[in-house]
């Protein structure tokens, strides 16, 4: 019997890619090389004829080559079988003469884990077996071929809350895993919100979020809707260009820090990625004008109901202010039973009370001017400071009765609603009730009664809304409040969020 006959022998780049279709010495390729060496093939096979099939995690089938073809005789000259048996699934693409292997898990450097976090969307790993680490390397690049996966949304920008996504709908497993998500859902965690009032008023506040959000411009352009023209000036142009002197009047400056405020607030939540009536709030506070803020953002009024009782009580304040000369002073270094002995003293037959306990060891006093004087007098006699402040009226005193019946007037006629979350009173320094008749009657002894900031963050942080870190969020204008807090409580770290950079 003749001898089989011997083809010619190929060139050598295809020898040497003939080589590793052996079925003695066929290799483990991964399935991305795997496929770059098929693609090389095919274009050999222009020159040098058809190749055969490479045996790999893919294609697992016969190599399917003719029987007369170089090199892969065997060294009796007899051709190799034609069906050789089909490998063992554990095998992962390796021939039966040769022993499987376990799979080692492909080390990764931090910097290629953070980008596979950031390229993923998410940037906790909450379920085992879902960390990139955990994942072999053909499923942590099947994302990028398998065509039923879907599309992931970017991750927020830099401050946004940490988010998680929902299992894939495709998987029976309710693992997340890098290779097949489903879109971006975000579940924040809880935020607390401070809101600022009166005196955090400055020329330009809040035209950074005016020119980078579309949604804080909408919050700007309803409040002009429903301001008109009463305070002779557009709410944008007042806050972004003043003047100083009409923005700083108290008629002005309380409707501008509350739009201002509520625009940075739509901005944030737009930012996240949630709207901002779905915001996931452990609580909100403000000092005194910033209480109407917190119960807007808890849904306890619409934006238009708080905008006009808010606009109510600064014209109420200024004309009750106008109506009789008074004063504030600041009181830096005195205790609670300090500044009520220095009112006490210097009262006289004039109003003169504690009006603001903002932190330890800075507390506010108002009343009639010659008795805010005569305590600036007396103040290093009760180891302290006294500095007066440039206000409109004696605030938060019993000189506010006029602006209190006007507005218990407006509130009789606002439908009031429960807030979703605490909000802290600034008469009490406790969450306001439920109850909308005691958060009306509360809103109207504010303006006349003390406003307690330093004990209502006190009670925050002992209900747990401030221990979490980088979870408490101050609204624009401003940094003051986060100023106060390092004065009541070191460890509260707050973000002020003046302009969309911070």
């Amino acid at each position: 019997m003749d001898a089989p006959r011997r083809a010619s022998a190929p060139p050598r780049d295809a020898r040497r890619l003939l080589h590793l279709a052996r079925p003695a010495q066929a290799v483990r390729l991964p399935d991305r090389q795997l496929a770059h060496r098929q693609h090389h093939l095919l274009r050999l096979a222009r020159d040098h004829g058809p190749p055969p099939r490479l045996v790999g995690s893919r294609d697992r089938r016969d190599p399917a080559l003719p029987r007369d073809h170089p090199r892969l005789h065997r060294a009796d000259g007899r051709p190799p079988p034609r069906h050789p048996p089909r490998p063992h699934p554990q095998t992962r693409g390796l021939l039966r003469d040769r022993p499987p292997r376990p799979h080692h898990r492909r080390a990764v450097p931090h910097q290629r884990l953070h980008a596979l976090q950031r390229r993923d969307g998410h940037r906790q790993h909450r379920h085992p077996g879902t960390h990139p680490h955990h994942q072999p390397h053909h499923r942590r690049h099947h994302r990028r071929r398998c065509p039923s996966a879907e599309p992931v949304s970017e991750r927020p920008a830099s401050g946004s809350p940490p988010a998680a996504s929902e299992p894939c709908s495709q998987r029976s497993s309710d693992r997340i895993t890098p290779s097949c998500r489903a879109p971006y859902t975000p579940r924040m965690i809880p935020i607390t919100l401070l809101c600022p009032g009166q005196g955090a008023q400055a020329v330009g506040m809040a035209k950074a979020w005016f020119d980078h959000s579309p949604e804080a411009r909408r919050v700007f352009e309803e409040a002009d809707r429903v301001l008109g023209d009463r305070l002779s000036h557009p709410i944008g142009p007042l806050c972004f260009e003043g003047p100083a002197n009409r923005l700083n009047a108290t008629d002005a400056a309380q409707p501008a820090i509350f739009v201002a405020g509520v625009a940075c607030a739509h901005a944030l939540a737009a930012r996240w990625q949630t709207p901002v009536d779905r915001l996931p709030l452990a609580g909100a506070a403000g000092l005194s004008l910033g209480e109407y803020t917190a119960l807007h953002l808890a849904g306890a009024m619409s934006f238009e109901e708080a905008l006009e009782l808010v606009a109510l009580r600064g014209a109420a304040m200024q004309d009750a202010a106008e109506a009789q000369s008074s004063g504030m002073v600041a009181l830096i270094g005195a205790t609670e039973d300090q500044a009520q002995a220095l009112c006490d003293r210097c009262a006289g037959d004039d109003v003169l009370v504690p009006a603001n306990y903002n932190a330890p060891g800075q507390i506010v006093i108002s009343g009639h001017a010659e008795a805010c004087q005569r305590a600036a007098d007396a103040a290093p006699e009760f180891g302290c400071k006294a500095t007066p402040l440039v206000v409109a009226g004696a605030f938060h005193s019993p000189l506010m009765q006029p602006a209190a019946d006007r507005l218990a007037e407006a509130l009789a006629r606002t439908d009031l609603r429960a807030p979703r979350c605490p909000v802290y009173s600034n008469v009490t320094g406790e969450p306001h009730e439920a109850d909308p008749a005691s958060i009306r009657s509360r809103l109207i002894e504010q303006l006349t009664s003390p406003v307690r900031w330093a004990q209502a963050c006190a009670k925050m942080h002992a209900d747990g809304l401030l221990t979490d870190p980088n979870h408490v969020h101050e609204l624009a204008p401003g940094k003051t409040l986060a100023g106060i807090m390092r004065r009541i409580e070191r460890t509260v770290q707050v973000q002020s969020h003046d302009d969309p950079s911070t």
